[in-house]
């Protein structure tokens, strides 16, 4: 599967999953699962980076594969930041 391709799948999934948590926590009115589609929603971006940092990984492209981690690192930092307050 090509990097676009992979790209556009974890997306899709991420987007599409969080909708159906979302949407069937709302119906049976699971404030659990509203909270797993949010959850779902703000990991797909991580996701996406980390899918990237793999396959640039795997092509062996050391460079991108660095600074896919480097900005990984650095959303994981802001999230760590944002959530100590």
């Amino acid at each position: 599967m090509g990097a676009e391709a992979l790209v556009g799948r974890v997306l899709a999934l991420g987007a599409w999953g969080s909708g159906a948590l979302v949407a069937a926590g709302l119906l049976s009115g699971s404030n659990a699962l509203v909270r797993a589609g949010v959850v779902l929603l703000v990991a797909t971006p991580f996701l996406r980076v980390a899918a990237m940092a793999g396959t640039f990984a795997r092509r062996g492209e050391r460079k991108f594969a660095l600074y896919a981690c480097a900005v990984l690192l650095l959303m994981c930092a802001g999230i760590g930041l944002g959530l100590r307050g």
